[in-house]
């Protein structure tokens, strides 16, 4: 973690200088395609491998059921905004987004930069005949782009040979890598991968790749522009669609209307609306610095833009955040938005954001949108002040002395799944060392998280026991551990004892 340092140049590079706003809990940022690729250019540029989401409706309902995906694009290092029907429920609820930024309007415009700039550009997924019409039209259109491409066997995400996709990409060393599974799939290929450092930028495209090669016609500019684009895809393949649109449609237009009912502040509240927020600049005991931004009673889009200098001063801040919420019993799209904006941006500098004093009425609305578990709480300002001290991290795997009983914590992801596997399996051989012959048990109860990487990790161990001779059992899940169990479909494989 770093000591705290005012705004620079690189951090700006790479995440927008504005607030997100949340739809149905998905933090859109608020950039056009111009500033859209200005962004991409700087993460290139960066060399840090960072990933894009390019979320539509279907997307975004997807992301209310689907706890993986919600976490994924929570992380997201930009997500754009994939639809018309999405920039119209900004603006019904007072955050307007720009405009629609479209992955198949993008990548046509990153592959003309990349050939005039010298990138390298990696196609990953597609049809194979249609990957290969795409790459010859690419490179007649431009024939000096460095690009490469690889359809890999169509396999459930687990079982896909990631070491030999992984191998095609790294020796290749795109700075564009384009990864067209489908929503939610290459998400979470993405997000299992990045970090191996495969490309400074992955982006997940979709129907991108066919609409290049020809195989599927995109609707015309008039009906993408008045938001019927789904109409036009629906008439093309109506026996896949028809029911996804039907039932994402509607489950999208009863939870925006929720949403929009929800978004004002009660008459109670009504008189605060005008308190602003309180910014100070803080060092603590330890001589680390941090923004403290203690909230008023409400916070909404009014209150943000009117304080926006101040904010987006802190949304330049390479250091830990702490809001207050001691006070606050209300915040709106824009708000939510803001908060899950400063997450994203603590995370991706290794600092914190820390959410003192909330009370049951902000609490339900992090809840409501499925965030909670994603944020991190603490009672009173002294507590959040003492989760800043770098010692406070606590590893993933805790064996419990002398039994078969050991618990995994906090989260087990793409990010720390190999040290959890090599303490797990290190505790396993102890056992065995030892002559041990009872069941090992692995308690996930205080595990907040898991995603595809880690529930790959539980089928390695449990594979790895059975070698040994030995049993293992998880037990106890959580109801977030259990969605990603349930949509990987390990869920019987992993919990059947």
């Amino acid at each position: 973690m770093s000591n705290g340092s005012p705004p620079s140049q690189t951090i700006s590079q790479f995440l927008p200088t504005y607030p997100s706003v949340a739809i149905l809990g998905v933090s859109f940022d608020p950039v056009t395609m111009e500033e859209t690729v200005a962004l991409i250019e700087g993460m290139i540029q960066a060399r840090t491998p960072r990933y894009l989401a390019t979320a539509n409706l279907d997307f975004t309902v997807q992301a209310t059921w689907d706890v993986e995906l919600r976490r994924i694009l929570f992380d997201a290092h930009l997500v754009l905004c994939d639809g018309m029907p999405l920039v119209w429920a900004s603006r019904l609820l007072g955050a307007p987004l720009p405009e629609r930024v479209t992955g198949s309007d993008m990548t046509p415009l990153l592959l003309k930069i990349a050939s005039e700039k010298g990138y390298r550009v990696f196609m990953l997924g597609g049809a194979e005949d249609s990957l290969m019409r795409a790459m010859s039209k690419i490179k007649g259109q431009y024939p000096n782009l460095e690009i490469d491409a690889y359809s890999p066997p169509f396999t459930p995400l687990l079982e896909m040979d990631q070491q030999d996709i992984c191998g095609r990409i790294e020796s290749f060393k795109p700075d564009l890598l384009f990864v067209a599974f489908g929503c939610p799939k290459q998400e979470k290929w993405i997000n299992m991968n990045y970090r191996k450092g495969l490309a400074p930028v992955s982006v997940g495209v979709g129907a991108t790749i066919d609409f290049i090669a020809g195989q599927v016609s995109r609707a015309p500019v008039w009906m993408r522009k008045t938001g019927l684009e789904w109409v036009f895809r629906l008439c093309q393949e109506p026996k896949r669609l028809f029911k996804r649109y039907m039932i994402g449609l509607w489950m999208f237009s009863i939870n925006l209307f929720k949403q929009i009912y929800l978004n004002r502040p009660p008459r109670r509240l009504k008189r605060y609306s005008s308190n602003p927020v309180h910014f100070e600049s803080v060092q603590s005991e330890n001589e680390r610095s941090f923004q403290l931004c203690k909230l008023p009673e409400v916070l909404t889009a009014k209150q943000i833009n009117r304080q926006i200098d101040h904010w987006q001063k802190i949304l330049l801040w390479n250091g830990d955040i702490i809001l207050d919420l001691t006070q606050t019993q209300f915040l709106d799209s824009l708000s939510v938005g803001l908060v899950l904006r400063l997450r994203k941006q603590t995370r991706s500098q290794e600092n914190r954001l820390i959410l003192v004093g909330a009370g049951g009425a902000v609490r339900s609305i992090f809840t409501r949108y499925g965030m909670e578990i994603f944020l991190q709480f603490e009672s009173t300002l002294e507590e959040g002040l003492k989760k800043l001290e770098p010692d406070t991290d606590v590893s993933p795997v805790v064996p419990e002395s002398e039994t078969e009983l050991m618990k995994w914590v906090g989260e087990v992801t793409a990010a720390n799944c190999d040290a959890v596997w090599e303490s797990t399996r290190s505790t396993i051989e102890s056992h065995l060392g030892e002559g041990r012959t009872s069941p090992v048990q692995v308690d996930l109860s205080n595990l907040v998280f898991i995603d595809s990487s880690g529930v790959g990790t539980m089928v390695k161990v449990k594979k790895f026991a059975r070698e040994k001779g030995m049993q293992i059992q998880f037990l106890n899940p959580g109801p977030a551990v259990e969605n990603v169990l349930q949509l990987t479909q390990m869920k019987k494989f992993l919990l059947d004892q």
